[in-house]
């Protein structure tokens, strides 16, 4: 069986946005619903930076690597991370 799980719009902009501190969770919600998957998608689906900054990146993969490490406390099957840039996605502050 085949899961997938949607994040969208985390806007991730400096190491005090709440959703760093969601890893956890995040990784015991879906390990809770890949009991008998074989494997899970996780999307990432647009605005994953708020402005496309280096460092939001840094801290996206940083919570990443969190959940997926708290996934594979209970599931080790396939997971696969898929991402798709948003806008937010992309640095404008530099010329075009």
């Amino acid at each position: 069986m085949l899961v997938v799980a949607h994040l969208t719009d985390i806007h991730i902009r400096f190491d005090g946005d709440p959703i760093l501190q969601r890893a956890d969770q995040i990784g015991a919600a879906l390990s809770s619903h890949s009991a008998d998957a074989s494997h899970l998608v996780i999307l990432l689906t647009g605005d994953i930076a708020f402005s496309g900054l280096e460092s939001e990146y840094g801290l996206a993969l940083e919570l990443l690597r969190k959940v997926e490490g708290r996934i594979r406390r209970d599931f080790s099957g396939e997971l696969s991370f898929v991402a798709c840039p948003g806008n937010h996605d992309c640095d404008f502050s530099g010329p075009q």
